[in-house]
C-alpha cells in the first residue's frame, strides 16, 4: 500500500510529465563577462518580512522572499541535444528512459516516461545514485549528496554504511540507527579528499534493516587540471545552510570557477528533478543572474542562494548548472538544510501530543475558527500543513504542522505565533496501525513557553477513532475541555496536498 507520505514524492514528477508546458525561469539578458573582478556579494534588502533574519558570519542575510523560478531558456530540443544519458522532455535535460513501450519493473509510465514507482519500492530509493567529485590538486576536500527515501510501506532503519574502493570517499555523520518511515527521505552526505590527482572510484553501500532494503550509490572522482577548453569548477559543490528558524532568510554562495584556458559559458541553471520531485521554491538563486554568464580563465562568478523555510522540516536538492564545460557540461550545486520552528516563547498557541506505541500513526488536527474537520480552509493537518488562515498572505496569524510524526511515539506539533481572535478546537485521530498496539494519546496545550493544560492519556482502540479534546478561545485563552470522549468516524474530505 502506497502511504500518504510516498503519494507525495510521486506527485511532483505526476505533475510536470502531466503538464502541457514548463515554466521558464526568468529573462534572460545580456551576456555577463567575468574578467579581473570578483562579483560583490551584496545584494539589495527588502524590508517586507516581520521576522529577524539569521546571522551567518560567512553570508549575507537579506529579507526578500525568494523567487519561485530562476533563469532557463529551453535545454534541448529532441534527446540528442542532451549528453550522457539524458532525454529531452519538453525542452529540459532529465535524467529517465522513454517508455518504449513500456517500463522496466518498479517504474511507470507517465507522459511517456518512466518515472519510479513507489508502490513497487520494496526499501529505500536513492537519488542521484551516482556522484562524480570535481577536483583539482591532490588535498582538495569536496562534499555532495544524495537523497535516500524509503518508498515502502515499512519502516526501514539504516544501520551502517560500507565504502567498497578507494579510501578518499569517506560517509558522513550520521546518528545510528537511523529510521525513516514510510514516505520520510533523508540527505546522504559523502565526503571526498584527493590524495593525489588520479581519478579515483568506490561505492557506497547503505546497510539496512531488514538487509534487502538498502541501495548503493557508485563515487567517482574527476581531477579538473590542464583542461584544453571550457572548464567550470564548483567551489564548494555543496551549501549546507544547518538549521534555519522557519520564516527567516539565509544566504550562501559558491563560486562558478573557470578553470579552463578558454572562457567557459554558464548558458543557464534550472532547478533539479529528481524521483523526490523538483528542488522547493524555498531556495532561490538572489539575485537572479542573467544568461549567458561568460567567465574568462581563472576568474570566478559568485552565485547566491537564499533560503526561506516556510514549515519546519529538512529540505534539499539541488540545481543544475549547465555549461559549455567540455568534461561535464551538466553539475549540480547540492543544496541543504533543516528548517526549525520558532521558540516557544515567541508561539502564542502551541499544542503537540505524543502517544505510547510504536509503528502508530496519531494525528493531530487543530480546528480555526469555525472550522470543520477534513477541509482544507478551516483544518489544519497532515495533508493541510499550512493553511492561510485570518489576514490573506500574513504567515504569523496562520498556523503550521511542524512535526507529523507517521510511525510512533510523536510528538506532532501545531504552531500559531499571533492566532486571530477566536474560538480554535484541537481535534486527534488515529489514522493508522501499522501493526502497532492501541496509542494512549497525551495533548498538551502551550502559550508562549508556558504549559497551561494536559489532557490525557487517553486510549484509541481502532483506526479512525477521533477525540475531540478542548476549546481554546484567543485571545483570553479560557479552555473548555471537551471530555475524553472517543468515537469511531469515517474520514472525510479530499486531500489538500
Amino acid at each position: 500500500m502506497l502511504s500518504r507520505r510516498g503519494l507525495t514524492l510521486l506527485l511532483p514528477l505526476l505533475s510536470l510529465a502531466c503538464s502541457d508546458e514548463v515554466a521558464e525561469d526568468a529573462e534572460g539578458g545580456a551576456p555577463i563577462i567575468i574578467t579581473d573582478a570578483q562579483i560583490p556579494l551584496d545584494a539589495a534588502p527588502r524590508a517586507d518580512r516581520a521576522t529577524p533574519p539569521v546571522v551567518d558570519a560567512a553570508s549575507p542575510v537579506i529579507d526578500a522572499a525568494p523567487p519561485e523560478v530562476d533563469a532557463a531558456p529551453p535545454e534541448c530540443e529532441i534527446d540528442e541535444d542532451c549528453t550522457g544519458l539524458l532525454i529531452c522532455f519538453q525542452q529540459r535535460c532529465l535524467d529517465g528512459i522513454r517508455c518504449d513501450p513500456g517500463c522496466p519493473a518498479g517504474r511507470l509510465c507517465v507522459g511517456g516516461l518512466c518515472l519510479e514507482d513507489p508502490s513497487a519500492a520494496t526499501g529505500l530509493v536513492v537519488d542521484p545514485d551516482m556522484l562524480i567529485f570535481l577536483f583539482a590538486v591532490g588535498g582538495d576536500e569536496r562534499t555532495l549528496t544524495s537523497r535516500v527515501g524509503n518508498q515502502s510501506s515499512a519502516a526501514v532503519e539504516i544501520v551502517g554504511f560500507e565504502v567498497e574502493g578507494s579510501p578518499t570517499f569517506t560517509p558522513g555523520d550520521l546518528a545510528l540507527p537511523h529510521r525513516l518511515a514510510p514516505g520520510d527521505t533523508l540527505d546522504l552526505v559523502v565526503n571526498f579528499r584527493a590524495d593525489d590527482e588520479h581519478n579515483d572510484s568506490g561505492i557506497l553501500h547503505v546497510l539496512t534493516n531488514p538487509p534487502e532494503a538498502g541501495v548503493d550509490v557508485e563515487l567517482l572522482s574527476q581531477a579538473k587540471t590542464g583542461i584544453n577548453g571550457p572548464c567550470l569548477s564548483l567551489e564548494p559543490a555543496r551549501l549546507d545552510f544547518g538549521q534555519v528558524p522557519r520564516g527567516d532568510t539565509l544566504v550562501k554562495h559558491s563560486d562558478l570557477v573557470s578553470c579552463g584556458n578558454q572562457p567557459v559559458v554558464v548558458r543557464a541553471i534550472n532547478r533539479g528533478q529528481s524521483i523526490f520531485g523538483s528542488l522547493p521554491t524555498t531556495f532561490a538563486l538572489d539575485p537572479q543572474p542573467s544568461f549567458p554568464i561568460v567567465i574568462d580563465p581563472g576568474q570566478r562568478y559568485r552565485l547566491n542562494v537564499a533560503y526561506t523555510p516556510m514549515l519546519s522540516q529538512i529540505e534539499g536538492g539541488y540545481f543544475d548548472v549547465l555549461s559549455d564545460d567540455v568534461q561535464n557540461p551538466n553539475q549540480q550545486l547540492n543544496v541543504g538544510a533543516f528548517a526549525v520552528p520558532p521558540p516557544l516563547q515567541d508561539v502564542a498557541l502551541h499544542v503537540n501530543i505524543e502517544w505510547d506505541t510504536d509503528l502508530t500513526d496519531v494525528d493531530l488536527h487543530l480546528l480555526g475558527p469555525n472550522g470543520v474537520m477534513w477541509t482544507c480552509e478551516g483544518d489544519c493537518y497532515f495533508s493541510n500543513m499550512t493553511p492561510d488562515w485570518a489576514q490573506q498572505g500574513h504567515y504569523l496569524d496562520d498556523p503550521f504542522l511542524d512535526v507529523d510524526d507517521v510511525d510512533g511515539y510523536g510528538p506532532e506539533n501545531i504552531n500559531i505565533e499571533e492566532p486571530a481572535a477566536g474560538t480554535y478546537r484541537v481535534v486527534i485521530h488515529y489514522y493508522d496501525a501499522h501493526d502497532g498496539n492501541a496509542p494512549r494519546v497525551t495533548v498538551n496545550v502551550l502559550n508562549f513557553g508556558v504549559t497551561v493544560a494536559t489532557y490525557g492519556p487517553t486510549l484509541m482502540n481502532r483506526v479512525n477513532d477521533v477525540w475531540e479534546v478542548v476549546d481554546i478561545e484567543y485571545p483570553s485563552f479560557n479552555i473548555t475541555p471537551l471530555g475524553n470522549i472517543v468515537t469511531n468516524q469515517s474520514r472525510g474530505g479530499d486531500m489538500c496536498f
